[in-house]
């Protein structure tokens, strides 16, 4: 029957749905910044149930799936073409030659800077 199968494809997660917000400072850098953390807020003795209808219940519907390709292979050539990096990229070793990098190899360790 209809009623059995919606039964079966119903979920209720529990979810406490309330969190605090807690700055913490950096550790292990000279200048620490505030890094916001949300938790759980343990206060609460109860949570709040969330009926789950589908499996997909908050993915986007009604979406073109030839879009989705069309992102994934934009972004595949974009790495290729190299227009995405990994992130930054140092500029210090960049014209530097293999007696430069031995040279300051060597003067680090000697606790020596030009």
């Amino acid at each position: 029957s209809p009623s059995r199968q919606a039964q079966r494809t119903t979920e209720w997660r529990n979810s406490p749905n309330a969190y605090l917000k807690k700055e913490i400072e950096e550790t292990g850098t000279l200048n620490p910044k505030k890094v916001t953390k949300w938790v759980p807020d343990t206060a609460l003795n109860h949570s709040t149930p969330i009926k789950i209808d589908t499996k997909h219940q908050f993915a986007p519907s009604n979406i073109n799936p030839k879009e989705l390709k069309n992102h994934q292979k934009q972004m595949k050539d974009d790495r290729f073409n190299e227009k995405i990096s990994a992130g930054y990229q140092s500029k210090i070793l960049e014209n530097a030659g293999w007696e430069d990098l031995t040279q300051m190899k060597v003067n680090t360790i000697s606790g020596f800077r030009e």
